[in-house]
């Protein structure tokens, strides 16, 4: 007999919908009345919904929306369980309506498959919340050595009653289990106290790389998102969020969210563990050092809504995960936000003009009065000015070179190569045959890049792991690649 999932392992949506009996009190655009509903999570992490109704479909029905249709699914069903509970299945869509009759007994059964953008519930414990899960995926357990030790203990009482009348006689039995391991990482982000870990599930979602983080506390989405993307990035692998579920200090569910894991159609389990910075001890080893991921992971946090970090846990992804002939743009597309911003905020501190801006008005001045004595019709010469007014900016290149010596990053003559890879793949420019290998080690760079410039602005750490030489040496964040 298979051992019930308990509440700290991971996830028990289908079982939690089961086992609290819940019923369908509106159904939406479903078929009704319905006999039965089951809610679950395939192995694509997707929210599946499956009900039965002894309700014939319409035959001859238009289409709700014409095919094209872009919109936001906001059909929702309700759900009450006889507890007290109530639950919420969000962006419902009929994927598949299946019918079976039995004429002989006259017998009919529409079994309709839903997909769910993502599921709700309330139970009817009320009180504040103690502690937080964030039930994710791909948390590579055999990467790492972890730091922080996961003790189990499991008691079963067994009886055996013989005898009838009244004096029978009943033996008991008490039999434990007591394990340890070490898949956990115990450490401060954000203000909260926060326990990410590994599961071990006996089901077909156990490939998935299962997973935890455990707030102590009640940190709205936001900021947990915030925390998930700083550990990200700290750890170098990518976080598949699924959801939460919060309990009381007696360690009652007070409310559960299950939504539609994003691996990038499966991507994301295939990335190389990769940190940034090096985050273990001592160098060359897979042991977390707890202090130097805290370091990292709170100094992003504490940037997070600066030089578009927000946005940066999307796109660094993606290119991680793109073609390789496209990864360059993606890389270099996420270097050049963040130095946008990083300029933006610098204001007149940083120099983004050709010559002082004096100088340039009285060359203007000039050009703008050789215009006139062309022969020029005035649309053509509207747009000389239009240009000449704004072409007294550096160059992408430039601004590039200063930005890097605004921040003290020295860009080694490997890197400048690198550099013009981005522009390449950006503007589609044909690659020379059998270059692929230089493709590759460009790539590579400007993702050494990306990791040098965010862990300077935000101070996370003076050191970064150089990915692009052999045996993957720690540099000094000042010093780039050279060949």
């Amino acid at each position: 007999m298979e051992k019930p999932m308990l509440f700290w392992e991971w996830e028990r949506l289908e079982s939690y919908v089961e086992n609290n009996f819940f019923q369908i009190s509106d159904p939406g655009k479903l078929l009704s009345p319905i006999r039965s509903v089951r809610v679950w999570r395939d192995q694509n992490l997707r929210i599946v919904m499956e009900t039965k109704s002894a309700e014939h479909p319409m035959t001859a029905r238009e289409q709700e929306y014409p095919p094209g249709t872009v919109r936001v699914n906001d059909d929702v069903v309700h759900f009450t369980s006889p507890g007290g509970g109530v639950a919420h299945a969000f962006g419902v869509d009929i994927r598949k309506s299946k019918t079976n009759t039995n004429h002989q007994h006259g017998k009919h059964e529409t079994v309709q498959t839903c997909s769910l953008h993502h599921f709700e519930s309330n139970t009817s414990y009320k009180g504040a919340v103690a502690y937080t899960f964030d039930w994710i995926a791909n948390v590579e357990r055999r990467h790492y050595f972890w730091p922080d030790g996961v003790q189990e203990s499991t008691q079963e009482i067994s009886t055996r009653t013989l005898g009838y009348g009244t004096d029978p006689v009943t033996f008991t039995a008490t039999s434990s289990e007591d394990s340890g391991s070490r898949n956990c990482l115990d450490i401060n982000v954000g203000g909260f106290r926060i326990i990410l870990g590994s599961s071990k599930l006996a089901t077909e979602l156990d490939n998935t790389k299962p997973g935890y983080i455990l707030y102590i506390g009640d940190p709205d989405e936001e900021t947990r998102k915030r925390i998930r993307d700083s550990l990200s990035f700290a750890l170098g692998f990518p976080i598949i969020y699924l959801g939460y579920a919060k309990h009381r200090e007696d360690f009652k569910l007070l409310s559960l969210k299950a939504i539609n894991g994003y691996s990038m159609d499966g991507r994301a389990f295939n990335v190389p563990v990769m940190p940034p910075a090096p985050i273990c001890v001592p160098p060359g080893s897979n042991m977390l050092d707890k202090g130097k991921v805290e370091t990292v992971a709170n100094s992003f946090f504490a940037n997070y809504s600066n030089y578009s970090l927000s946005s940066l846990n999307w796109i660094y992804w993606h290119a991680v995960t793109a073609p390789v002939h496209m990864a360059a743009a993606y890389f270099g597309a996420a270097i050049e936000k963040i130095q946008k911003k990083y300029i933006e905020g610098q204001g007149k501190n940083f120099n983004n003009l050709i010559i002082p801006k004096q100088k340039y008005n009285t060359l203007k001045r000039s050009i703008f009065a050789a215009i006139k004595e062309c022969d020029l019709s005035i649309e053509d010469k509207k747009t000389f000015e239009e240009k000449i007014n704004g072409g007294n900016v550096v160059s992408l290149k430039v601004r590039s070179q200063r930005f890097f010596d605004h921040i003290g990053l020295d860009m080694g003559s490997a890197e400048l190569t690198a550099w013009q890879r981005r522009n390449d793949a950006a503007h589609g420019n044909e690659l020379a045959d059998g270059d692929y290998i230089s493709l590759i080690r460009d790539t590579k760079l400007l993702k050494l890049i990306l990791h040098r410039i965010v862990l300077k602005i935000t101070g996370a750490s003076a050191l970064y792991i150089d990915y692009y030489s052999l045996n993957f040496p720690e540099r000094e964040l000042t010093r780039g690649v050279s060949e």
